[in-house]
C-alpha cells in the first residue's frame, strides 16, 4: 500500500510522502527508483 500510495502522490497535488523508506519492505529498490522519478 505504502508503494500504490506514493506513486498516486506522483500525481496528486499536495500529496507528500514522508518516510518513501517503508516501502522497502516489500519492494527494495523502491527509494531508490523513487528519487529517479522524482529527477534528484
Amino acid at each position: 500500500m505504502a508503494t500504490f500510495a506514493a506513486i498516486v502522490g506522483l500525481a496528486v497535488p499536495g500529496t507528500e510522502v514522508i518516510h518513501v523508506g517503508t516501502t522497502a519492505k516489500t519492494m527494495p529498490d523502491f527509494p531508490a527508483m523513487w528519487t529517479g522519478m522524482l529527477g534528484a
